[in-house]
């Protein structure tokens, strides 16, 4: 199962690109409230082994904007 933001989402000047990395959790809680009422999705996830994928585009994006140095 996966979503995506838009390519019209995608900030790359990295003044609002922490808006991209909101929708991606704000998509994984509500996967996460919505496993409670799937019980497919509920089991899928109580398995061993588990892995989530999370693209935080915006953490990379003001990393490179912002450089380690500035305030």
């Amino acid at each position: 199962m996966g979503h995506s933001y838009s390519a019209e989402s995608e900030q790359f000047t990295g003044h609002n690109a922490y808006k991209l990395d909101q929708w991606v959790f704000e998509q994984f809680e509500r996967f996460i409230k919505a496993a409670t009422h799937n019980t497919t999705t509920a089991s899928q996830m109580n398995q061993t082994h588990v892995i989530f994928f999370l693209h935080l585009l915006g953490l990379d994006t003001n990393g490179h904007t912002n450089k380690p140095h500035s305030t």
